[in-house]
Formats: structure tokens, sequence, C-alpha cells
């Protein structure tokens, strides 16, 4: 494909977008507080599925065969060194993406950052479990663990969330940002391509961050800044699509992010949710520098993905 053909970009958006357009229609309509209980979690697991949809008809309509098929056929030629490179790519990625996150979040308690927040004591920590959890439930003393502790088992947690139940959901949006959406924008080049790719990524939430969506109340200044954190995810997406030859690759990197986040919400206090990690302007820069480190690692000429081959 030497040009991109937009009719097909606007047919891939349309049908993704009706998904989160749909559900917060559906909210609204039935009353329901974003992020109030199981229904509105589950309707975004949904959500996240749709791109994946959008993708299969994109594909039919452009009379290519399926990324899947595709992947499933590269896989099955060398299973053992495609397993090692999805896991060993996708692994590495995280890895810089946790240290970037939690590195910012120390520097900025240290420094006292307005909005950053600081680290919670371990009584703190309890107070914050025991708030979240149902009513009439105790967590017993000790299982109030050192910080420390948590956060490790939280990037723990996180890689293995990736690794199985999120990464289901969390593919179904790869399938179709790092996937269909990117083949279709390829001809724009690496950079252009993904840079809009993040952008549309990011607008795709707006209308469940209105609902309130990881900004509550600040959902007018969310909407941008949460399209300043997709573009450099969108890069970081890319880069291990292409470095391990799979789309699933991204799609444990998306959904072990999506695993740690919560972390962030329990171990720093009078932390503002613009400002700090997960979702604040602070994560936006951080992701943007490991972004920048990686992109700057000059590519081999074999590392093109292998499931983007026709």
């Amino acid at each position: 494909m030497t040009r991109v053909v937009w009719r097909r970009v606007a047919l891939f958006y349309g049908i993704a977008l009706a998904g989160p357009v749909a559900i917060a229609l559906l909210v609204l309509a039935t009353g329901q507080q974003w992020g109030a209980g199981p229904v509105t979690m589950l309707l975004g697991a949904v959500t996240m599925l749709v791109p994946l949809l959008a993708g299969w008809v994109t594909e039919r309509v452009a009379g290519r065969p399926h990324l899947l098929t595709r992947g499933w056929a590269a896989f099955k030629t060398r299973p053992g060194i495609a397993i090692a490179r999805i896991f060993g790519w996708a692994a590495l990625v995280y890895a810089a993406v946790v240290a970037a996150l939690f590195g910012v979040a120390a520097l900025g308690s240290s420094l006292a950052v307005p909005g950053m927040g600081r680290w919670a004591t371990p009584a703190e920590v309890g107070d914050a479990i025991a708030a979240l959890a149902p009513v009439g439930s105790t967590t017993p003393p000790e299982l109030a663990l050192p910080v420390g502790v948590l956060v490790a088992l939280a990037i723990g947690q996180g890689l293995l969330a990736g690794l199985t139940v999120n990464a289901v959901f969390a593919f179904g949006e790869e399938y179709g940002w790092r996937g269909v959406l990117a083949e279709e924008l390829a001809p724009l080049g690496r950079v252009r391509a993904t840079l809009l790719t993040g952008i549309l990524w990011g607008l795709w939430h707006a209308p469940l961050i209105a609902l309130g969506h990881n900004y509550g109340a600040d959902w007018g200044w969310g909407v941008p800044l949460f399209c300043a954190i997709t573009v450099p995810l969108a890069f970081l997406l890319t880069w291990v699509r292409e470095r391990s030859g799979f789309v699933w690759a991204a799609a444990i990197v998306h959904g072990a992010f999506n695993g740690v986040a919560g972390i962030f919400m329990l171990v720093l206090v009078d932390a503002h949710r613009l400002v700090a990690p997960p979702v604040g302007l602070a994560a936006a820069l951080a992701l943007g520098v490991v972004a920048a480190a990686l992109w700057a690692v000059p590519r081999r000429s074999g590392g093109q993905d292998q499931s983007a081959r026709p």
C-alpha cells in the first residue's frame, strides 16, 4: 500500500468509537456512576474489545487476511523463538515503564512538587485498602505491608495480569490500534503514523473520561491530558510490536500497565490525578522519556513485524 486509504481509516475509527459512545449513553440512561461497581468495570472491559471488531471489518473491506491469522502463521514457523521474543521484549518495555513511573513519583515526592503527593505510611495504605473493601470486612493487621513490599507485589501482579486476563482485553485494543490502524496508516511513515494513532487512541477514551474515567470531575482537562499519555504509550507499544515481531507483545505491555496503574492510588497521598502517575502530567513526561530512549535505538534490518506481512 503506497498511500493511506482514508475511507478505511474512517470506517475503522467510526466502528471503534461507537463502542465507548454506546457504553457512555447506556451508563447515562441507566443512572450508573462510572467506576462505582462491577457493572461499569465490565462495560469498560467490553469496550476494549470493540477495536478488534473494527479491525476485522476493516481487514474484510481491504481484502487482506486477518492479522490474527498472519500472526499465528508466523508464530507456528518458530514457536520457541516467537515466545522468547514476545515475552522478552514485553518484559523489557514493562520494566522500563515501571521504572520511569515510580522514578518520577519518587523524584516528585522528594522535591515536594505540587500535586505529586508523598509516599504513604503503612497505616495510610491500610486505611486506603480498608476504604476500598466491602462494607463490614476488615483488613487483618498482619496484611498492612510496608509500602516497598506492596509496590514490589503490585509490579509482579501487574505483569501477571498482563500475561493473563488483562492481555485478553488489551489484545482487543492492540489488534485495532497497533495492528490494523497501524497498517492502514503505514504510508505516513513510522513517526507520523504512530503519533496520529496515539492521538486517535486518546480521543477514543473521551466518552468514558467524560463520565469520570481516570479523572473524575476534572474530565475537561483529562481528555487532552490522556492524549498526552496515549501518544508516548503508542510509541512504546509500536516499538515493542516491531521489536518482537508480534502484536501480542504490545497486548502484554498494555495489560500489565493497566494492572500496575492502580497501586499509585494507594501509595501516593495528597497526589493530584492531573499531575501524578499513573495518568497525570508527570506520567506523560516519564513515558515520553522512555519512548524517546527506545526509539533512539537503531532497528535491525530483520526486526519488522512478522504478523504484518500479508
